[in-house]
């Protein structure tokens, strides 16, 4: 069976799956039911098919590749699950790696709406969650305390914080209410980055609880923020200290050292001025991008966000013990409420914005953002990150809660509703086929002796579409341990399964020695997502 040619210009359903063999397309196309790409003629051109890759996976709430390549879905009720990932098939081997009870009515949800990864010097991979509360949306908002944690997977036996390993609570008791928590989470370099929503529906504005003035009605300053501990690598070295990255805060209604202290190893806030800020990603420049879920009343439409240090997001901020906190002059001095920023985009009333990401394997999109709606739409957008304008990707989602872009530059959306499932918004065909090293429009053995030499080769300066005849399928600028597997794939495709392994029964001691580095170092290296910053791998 030969590898599939490039087709332009076809319809959905016979663009497909990429690479993938004729009984693939038409399981993709019997897939295609309430899921379809927009009509728009540019998205017609740029985009190639959704398919479902994965359900009964449980309520979604946000997805993160992990250090070892593979997928990691947290979820509100269900734990957090990990799955092996094949950029050209679907998620498979289900695992779940943390839970705990689901008691709502005792504060405690199986799960967490964030999850990040950090390499650590010490510690080694350590996974960042915050396990979740229940919502409630009551008339009067309902205190619960949430908490940071970090944990380790030391024997690599894929249940994280056992006994002997790390299950630290970094960060207690963050003051959060029924009707928003801390929400998704993002690591860059060293830096945790984690939106927390407002405690109250006006930012405190108005009074929500009756009775005399109370330190719970309103915001801390914690609250409707993007928060940051800037250097996790000063937590290492104390892995028992319980609240060790927060401040020992008893009065969050008034403490203002969140907006002062410089501490790299303390809770912190990075920009404020948010109702509910649920999702966060980096751009290729290192911008952060921010969702934000607006006001009901007054009706005020849904909002994407860049956002920098210190920069103040417009939504009120008070309480009725401190006022408010945009007069503070510790803040103030501090830097803080000097710099209002507007929305790049709004995204219409009711429409609970949520994750987002970035891919540039597609020039027409490289630079927007990929953004979910939860409600209004229910559907995926990308936004110009010049202009502000919104295209319609991806309509019929149920209530689609998150979108990853994994390591092809595809589109990964995540459903917390209809038992969860993830589909794959992929984008039009690559210059070539992949794993076609000589041009010829086939991948054979004589592609192999090609590829096996660019294996670790880098290619700083060029891009993806230059690279990808190179062996660099994936895109990164590199050859790696992703890129083989891809190619793997690719031939057996096209030469028929078990055909690469078959290839490789004799092979000349050079292939012996490359092949038992690369399925060595697809154990061992860190494969990061591109909303984080990436480590190369080499052997």
């Amino acid at each position: 069976m030969k590898a599939l040619k490039v087709i332009r210009n076809r319809s959905v359903c016979s663009r497909g799956i990429r690479y993938a063999g004729v009984l693939a397309i038409l399981v993709m196309c019997t897939q295609l039911q309430a899921q379809q790409l927009s009509t728009d003629p540019i998205v017609q051109e740029n985009f190639s098919g959704i398919e479902q890759i994965g359900s009964s996976i449980g309520n979604i709430t946000q997805m993160t590749f992990g250090p070892d390549g593979k997928l990691y879905v947290a979820t509100l009720s269900n734990g957090i699950k990990r799955y092996d990932y094949d950029p050209l098939g679907n998620v498979s081997n289900e695992v779940t790696i943390w839970s705990r009870p689901d008691e709502p009515s005792e504060g405690r949800r199986n799960g967490s709406l964030g999850i990040a990864f950090h390499d650590d010097p010490t510690l080694g991979h350590v996974m960042y969650i915050s396990p979740a509360v229940p919502f409630t949306f009551a008339p009067e908002p309902i205190d619960w305390p949430q908490d940071i944690i970090r944990l380790t997977d030391d024997d690599q036996d894929g249940s994280w914080g056992e006994a002997g390993e790390v299950n630290q609570t970094i960060v207690s008791n963050l003051g959060v209410t029924d009707l928003h928590q801390v929400n998704q989470m993002q690591i860059r370099d060293d830096t945790l980055y984690v939106g927390i929503g407002s405690r109250t529906r006006t930012g405190g504005d108005i009074s929500e609880l009756s009775g005399p003035p109370s330190p719970s009605d309103g915001e801390y300053s914690y609250t409707g923020s993007v928060n940051w501990i800037r250097d996790l690598t000063q937590l290492s070295s104390d892995t028992t200290t319980t609240n060790l990255a927060r401040f020992d805060i008893t009065n969050p209604e008034s403490d203002t050292r969140p907006f002062t202290s410089t501490d790299q190893g303390k809770l912190t806030v990075y920009s404020t001025g948010f109702r509910n800020n649920y999702g966060l990603a980096f751009d290729d420049e290192g911008q952060l991008w921010v969702s934000m879920n607006q006001n009901e009343n007054p009706l005020a439409p849904d909002e994407i966000h860049r956002s920098d240090f210190q920069d103040d997001h417009q939504f009120p901020k008070g309480n009725e013990i401190s006022g408010d906190w945009k007069t503070n002059a510790d803040a103030i001095n501090a830097g803080f409420f000097q710099s209002f920023e507007a929305p790049v985009a709004t995204l219409g009333n009711h429409a609970s914005a949520n994750g987002l990401d970035f891919s540039d394997v597609n020039p027409e999109f490289a630079g927007d953002a990929f953004i979910v709606r939860f409600a209004a739409g229910k559907d995926l957008l990308a936004v110009d990150g010049v202009t502000g304008d919104v295209t319609t990707i991806a309509t019929g989602f149920a209530n689609p809660i998150d979108v990853l872009t994994d390591p092809l530059g595809n589109l990964l959306v995540g459903q917390h509703v209809a038992g969860g499932r993830i589909h794959r918004v992929s984008f039009g065909d690559p210059p070539s086929v992949l794993g076609d090293m000589d041009g010829d429009g086939e991948v054979t053995s004589a592609d192999w002796q090609l590829f096996k030499p660019t294996y670790r080769m880098e290619f700083p300066g060029s891009t993806p579409d230059e690279t990808f005849t190179q062996g660099d399928f994936d895109g990164n600028l590199v050859v790696d341990v992703l890129d083989f597997q891809l190619f793997k794939t690719a031939f057996d495709n096209a030469q028929g399964a078990g055909a690469f392994s078959q290839l490789l029964q004799v092979p000349e001691p050079s292939s012996t020695c490359m092949l038992t580095g690369i399925l060595t170092q697809a154990y061992l290296c860190s494969i990061r997502h591109r909303r984080t910053s990436r480590s190369e791998c080499t052997v």
